[in-house]
């Protein structure tokens, strides 16, 4: 389950840095690391020193971009040299060493909170995307344009998504550690008569679902068919019966059924034999037991009472 969600040590012993070069040209950097987005984060702070981290493939635009964000900013970029254990966890300590007051980490990342309050941001990069090879490659590969069809992509080129699909492409829940639902889903999921008849939209807007909407369709009656239909357990995968219904007219269901008293048993030897005896010790019994005058008990010792005699 580990290697689901982190890379084997082994992986960071074994990878072999190589020599970096200048991989983005001048006048892209600002949109493929999303340098405005970044000036404001530090302008917003108020920072002073700030730290970069850029992972060993990406250390060939480090210099450039420290260089524009100083210019655009004002402020002191710190680029963290020493690579650490993984790429796409953020150095904290590092930053912290050089007196930083925020880090900006490049590149691929786990989105794992940092172990110390240092305020941190992510730039994932936007690659370029070439959309008319894709479109045709697309085209060759689907014929039919009526075939529904998932589109998947990588962080740093989701933002090419808006122009293979027209609209902002709904998010993947492939993407998060988390799966997230939907509204779609869970109306699919709590309303058998959903979707429309020929009708499948994935919406990702609640309103598209409320009353007024083409989309909304309402609950169907408790006596209708769509009810017994068994679904799928969204926890276990397995088939689950249908909930049993009972119409509100049924006047039975309203009855109170009178709890049964519920007796402790003791299994205990000695609890046992104590409630075998006839005197169950100093109880108060207030009530229960008829007046009469006082009497003198026994009088001596245990091993030898007056009334007992010598014998």
């Amino acid at each position: 389950m580990e290697s689901m969600f982190s890379s084997p040590a082994e992986a960071a012993l074994q990878r072999e840095t190589g020599v970096p070069g200048l991989l983005t040209p001048l006048p892209d950097l600002d949109g493929v690391y999303e340098l405005e987005r970044v000036a404001g984060f530090v302008r917003d702070l108020g920072c002073e020193r700030v730290a970069l981290q850029f992972p060993d493939q990406l250390l060939g635009d480090a210099v450039a971009v420290a260089a524009r964000l100083e210019e655009t900013t004002g402020s002191k970029m710190f680029i963290l040299g020493d690579t650490a254990y993984g790429s796409c966890c953020v150095d904290v300590l590092g930053a912290e060493q050089a007196g930083a007051q925020a880090l900006i980490h490049f590149g691929p990342a786990c989105l794992s909170p940092p172990a110390r309050p240092l305020p941190v941001a992510f730039v994932l990069r936007q690659r370029s995307v070439a959309l008319e090879l894709c479109v045709k490659a697309f085209e060759a590969q689907n014929p039919d344009p009526k075939a529904p069809v998932v589109l998947l992509s990588e962080p740093a080129c989701a933002h090419a998504l808006a122009c293979p699909l027209g609209a902002l492409a709904p998010q993947l829940s492939g993407s998060f550690f988390q799966p997230i639902l939907a509204p779609c889903e869970l109306e699919a999921a709590c309303n058998p008569a959903w979707p429309p008849p020929g009708l499948a939209p994935h919406l990702t807007h609640y309103a598209d679902l409320l009353p007024g909407s083409p989309f909304h369709v309402a609950l169907p009656p408790p006596e209708s068919e769509l009810w017994e239909t068994p679904d799928v357990s969204l926890i276990t995968g397995d088939l689950r019966p249908p909930p049993a219904w009972k119409s509100s007219n049924d006047h039975g269901s309203l009855a109170l059924t009178p709890r049964p008293q519920l007796e402790l048993a003791e299994s205990s030897p000695a609890a046992s034999f104590l409630s075998s005896r006839s005197w169950q010790g100093l109880e108060p019994r207030l009530g229960q037991t008829p007046v009469t005058e006082a009497v003198s008990g026994r009088r001596g010792i245990a091993i030898a009472y007056e009334d007992e005699g010598s014998g």
